[in-house]
């Protein structure tokens, strides 16, 4: 009975060792803080008496405590639609702070 019970910690530790150690402290460490999201209207200029732009959600965040230059993907859906997609990866942060612009938006369209 006890060699059975070896085998199966053997089988179980070594389906999970991939040779890294996490720490749960670590991985809180890791996330981005502050994130802020914003609606805008980004205005191009005027076509006669009509304003032209276009919509635009904007994403900025605070980095990590111990980031140590990590490229950012940002993934987003439409509400309620299927899976989420890659919709960019972000690698120019400044000043502590990381931002994002989504262009490909719609008004009055809801996305996760």
């Amino acid at each position: 009975m006890r060699k059975l019970w070896m085998v199966l910690l053997a089988a179980v530790f070594a389906g999970c060792s991939d040779g890294r150690i996490t720490d749960p402290i670590d991985l809180v460490e890791r996330v981005p803080r502050a994130l802020g999201v914003e609606y805008e209207w980004i205005f191009r200029g005027w076509d006669g008496t009509r304003p032209v732009g276009q919509p635009s959600v904007q994403l900025r965040w605070d980095l990590p405590t111990n980031w140590n230059g990590e490229v950012f993907r940002v993934y987003g859906r439409r509400s309620g639609s299927g899976s989420y997609l890659l919709l960019a990866t972000v690698t120019s942060c400044a000043e502590g702070r990381c931002r994002y612009t989504d262009l490909n938006v719609a008004s009055g369209q809801g996305y996760d």
